[in-house]
């Protein structure tokens, strides 16, 4: 059983006649895992966690855009067992509908599964996409 519910606001400004969102968005997730009554493994929990997002969407000028998105997951009953990623973007119309964009992801989760050997991972990314408004 999954459920899940949330809340969240949008806080939209004007600065140098460009229209910046801001939102912030709290969400709680929780997954429950029916398990046959045989299993009593010490290794199968359920956990419960609430979700904070913060997004900002600049557009810096004309055909010039920065998207910067954060997300912190922590574990509802322990605090130190989190999930954190930030991704950043900036983004260049070339022509049309041609733009390029380079980005910027982190992950870390403070406890990673058995195995894993790092706690963080890295991306950067450049490319060409193509956006139809």
């Amino acid at each position: 059983m999954r459920y899940g519910c949330g809340t969240g606001t949008v806080a939209a400004e004007e600065f140098r006649g460009e229209r910046i969102d801001r939102r912030v968005a709290v969400r709680q997730d929780c997954q429950v895992d029916n398990l046959p009554a045989e299993n009593t493994s010490p290794d199968t929990t359920s956990l419960a966690r609430f979700e904070l997002r913060l997004i900002a969407t600049p557009t810096i000028r004309n055909g010039l855009g920065l998207d910067h998105r954060t997300l912190i997951q922590p574990v509802a009953d322990d605090f130190g067992d989190y999930l954190f990623s930030s991704h950043t973007s900036l983004r260049v119309l070339l022509v049309g509908v041609l733009a390029f964009q380079s980005s910027y992801a982190y992950t870390y989760d403070s406890t990673p599964a058995p195995g894993v050997q790092f706690r963080s991972d890295r991306t950067l990314s450049t490319g060409l996409l193509f956006e139809f408004n």
